[in-house]
């Protein structure tokens, strides 16, 4: 019954369009899920307002946050579990504020109804009542500890405060809540102690109920379960901290045996490569080469923005694509549009593989054979553009004015197949404008950029050129010494 009421109301909340989810009233959607959760048990509603917030678009949560804190801020007319519900989708939200979560919290560790006072007491446990002020937070930890030391109430209640009041505790509320899950531990009644050593567990302290969770982890029960998990977590934990205090050992004995060679500098950094390898958690992932690079390029980059340490690796597939720009591809210069997000081709080059099949500025690749190209890095996108001179691409096409839909759901009449071919990028693109204006379009410096754009200058003075639009919008960059052959067109001689 809770699951098909939990289902249904998800699908109350969730559009069959952007315009349905326009109209959505998010006041009429509250109402209803706050009637619906007066049959749901406390202990269940967590997961009504989980289903609530998940079922709210990106576009509507700051909405459905909005409309809670309207409804939170008249209490009066709010059933406790209907207070429950919101103060849980809310915490669930964004930018909550928690002087007022807390302020609609404290009554209900007074209700009546014990799953109703202990789902609130849980909520509480959230470390981030930790940001109320001083004393809005001394006023939580006293009624947390009021609960906890109640002898009228449910154990659980009681013990569910004290968690509480650990977790949002200093020293001493910390020190009265261990007492109380202590008491628990130290009853006579052996259920009591089994909730006793759970909750100890959960504010880390496994060994004081150690005894109690082995005989409880022997038990066929959901309690008997997560006795197990806990033990065995904790279990790991010490065989993880003994390996670390074995190596960090090793690292010493290491270190105060091994004459290192070098002078005093050199020594440091080699001491600390090896307490990385042997004593960090990621040591065992990061190699010695890759440690030195980022060393290398720490000092680098701490002189100016502009320097930075190249690997070999790095620094061959630097020339390869940037300084001797060929490739095998579909021949298009391409960026993400940054009005749509969409892969666009910004401009085919004129009698490439793209420009023979038809594409043109602004068209959008939207699939590489089955794979989407939407939400993708566009140098992901690239790559599988690129490929061996004569083998074969798929891309599915959308341009403005088709459909959107087909956006998400290309068709097969959108796809054109295109047979990739050896590329090379022209750094230099001329046009003479009207008023004999020249513009040229410099996309990189290339080992050969500035003699391209000399012999470029020479044609466009032969056709009568009056002046120069020097176009650098996209250049990717290139080599410092073509940059200044290129300043060296246009510069008196020694300046």
């Amino acid at each position: 019954m809770l699951t098909t009421l939990l289902l249904a109301l998800c699908l109350s909340l969730t559009p069959t369009s952007a315009t349905a989810q326009d109209t959505v009233d998010i006041d009429q959607v509250l109402a209803d899920r706050i009637a619906a959760v007066a049959k749901v048990e406390p202990r269940e509603i967590w997961s009504a307002a989980s289903s609530l917030v998940a079922a709210t678009s990106e576009a509507g949560a700051n909405a459905l946050d909005r409309a809670i804190d309207t409804r939170l801020a008249q209490p009066e007319s709010l059933t406790e579990s209907a207070q429950l519900l919101l103060i849980s989708a809310r915490l669930l939200g964004s930018e909550s504020d928690r002087t007022l979560l807390a302020a609609r919290l404290e009554p209900l560790l007074d209700s009546q109804q014990e799953g109703t006072a202990q789902a609130a007491a849980s909520l509480l446990c959230d470390p981030r009542f930790r940001e109320l002020k001083d004393d809005e937070l001394d006023r939580l930890c006293q009624k947390l500890l009021d609960s906890a030391r109640d002898g009228r109430r449910a154990p659980a209640l009681r013990l569910e405060s004290a968690v509480a009041l650990y977790v949002q505790g200093r020293g001493n509320e910390k020190r009265a809540a261990r007492k109380e899950m202590m008491d628990f531990l130290g009853s006579s009644d052996v259920n009591l102690r089994n909730q006793g050593a759970l909750a100890l567990a959960r504010v880390d302290d496994v060994e004081s109920g150690r005894v109690e969770l082995q005989r409880l982890a022997e038990l066929p029960s959901e309690e008997g379960r997560l006795a197990a998990a806990i033990l065995k977590q904790e279990d790991i934990r010490r065989l993880y901290d003994r390996r670390q205090k074995n190596l960090l050992d090793y690292t010493r004995e290491k270190l105060d045996q091994t004459d290192l060679k070098g002078d005093h500098d050199l020594k440091l950094v080699e001491k600390v490569m090896r307490v990385i390898e042997t004593a960090s958690l990621e040591g065992d992932k990061v190699k010695r080469e890759d440690l030195i690079s980022s060393a290398l390029d720490g000092m680098l980059r701490s002189l100016d923005e502009h320097s930075s340490y190249m690997t070999p690796k790095v620094f061959k597939e630097f020339t390869q694509d940037l300084l001797q720009p060929q490739y095998g591809g579909i021949g298009a210069y391409v960026h993400e549009d940054p009005d749509d997000k969409l892969f666009t081709i910004r401009q085919p080059i004129y009698s490439g593989p793209a420009y023979r099949a038809g594409l043109h500025s602004d068209d959008k690749i939207l699939r590489i054979g089955e794979w989407p190209t939407i939400g993708k890095p566009v140098d992901e996108i690239i790559k599988r553009l690129k490929g061996e001179p004569g083998t074969d691409v798929k891309l599915y096409i959308w341009r403005r004015g088709m459909d959107a839909a087909l956006i998400d759901r290309p068709t097969e009449n959108m796809a054109i197949v295109i047979q990739r071919e050896e590329i090379t990028i022209p750094p230099v693109k001329a046009a003479l404008l009207p008023g004999n204006i020249g513009l040229i379009e410099l996309t990189t410096f290339s080992r050969v950029a500035s003699d391209e754009l000399a012999e470029t200058i020479r044609e466009l003075k032969s056709q009568g050129v009056r002046g120069l639009v020097l176009d650098l919008r996209n250049n990717t960059g290139g080599l410092l010494t073509e940059a200044a052959n290129v300043s060296n067109l246009f510069l008196p001689k020694k300046k």
